[in-house]
């Protein structure tokens, strides 16, 4: 007020402050604020739009992941930073595909190995070293731009302190004729698509009436779908003239 106008009260203002965004698209982004640099994850993106990180090695002050998990149930993941396990808490167990094997039947099955995992999911797994001792996991680092298995004791994983976020690149493990590979953006088998028939995803649910458990790799049918920051597992050796094969529907998501 000007001096002598008798104006004795006091006005309030309200500011929007509005991020920048820094880099990124997709489900990751890169923003920027009074409060510093950020990483926000959206884990449920079910938009047209890969995930792009095109500049070198960007610092950020947090993460806000958002992705809900089950508790106790196995998820793939995979991230655009690398982050010791000491720096993310609500896990139970980071596991690795190491390609494919046969189980106690003499099936098919997916190799995964582990990464790290908490003294409690070792016990409840009855895994041991050389020496029948229960064994030991330290900190590890979970690699960018690769594809992991997790077990989480969580509905959300949370992410201290900086990370570095990294430019996208393919998130692919190649062993014995298939590839567990990284998505960076949804991605929807429909009709015609080369990979029906040879395509797996992970299940993290057992639907009724159905002889899915959960931990089951199973083929993927027409109209299944899955979303970025997951894996699933595609044959290497796709027939270049090949048609979806017959008979594969969807499975759900």
């Amino acid at each position: 007020a000007k001096e002598g106008s008798g104006y004795t009260g006091t006005a309030t203002a309200t500011f929007n402050i509005v991020p920048i965004v820094v880099d990124g698209s997709g489900a990751v982004k890169i923003l920027r604020d009074q409060d510093g640099t950020r990483a926000v994850i959206d884990g449920e993106f079910g938009d047209d739009g890969a995930v792009s990180i095109t500049k070198e090695n960007i610092e950020v002050s947090s993460v806000v992941y958002n992705r809900e998990f089950m508790k106790e149930t196995y998820s793939t993941m995979v991230l655009p930073f690398s982050v010791n396990t000491n720096k993310v808490s609500g896990l139970n167990a980071v596991l690795y595909y190491n390609g494919i094997g046969t189980d106690k039947d003499g099936n098919d099955a997916v190799r995964m190995k582990v990464l790290w995992a908490t003294s409690e999911w070792v016990k409840s797994n009855n895994i041991k070293d050389e020496s029948n001792q229960y064994k030991v996991y330290g900190d590890a680092t979970l690699s960018a731009n690769t594809p992991y298995l997790v077990q989480t004791r969580a509905t959300t994983l949370k992410v201290t302190g900086p990370v570095t976020i990294e430019p996208t690149a393919e998130a692919v493990k190649e062993l014995d004729g298939w590839k567990f590979r990284g998505m960076w953006e949804f991605k929807r088998w429909d009709a015609g698509d080369r990979e029906l028939g040879y395509a797996y995803g992970f299940a993290a649910s057992s639907p009724k009436d159905s002889k899915i458990e959960v931990g089951d790799f199973v083929k993927i049918g027409e109209g299944t779908f899955i979303y970025p920051l997951r894996a699933y597992l595609v044959s290497s050796n796709i027939p270049e003239s090949s048609s979806p094969v017959q008979g594969v529907r969807a499975n759900g998501a």
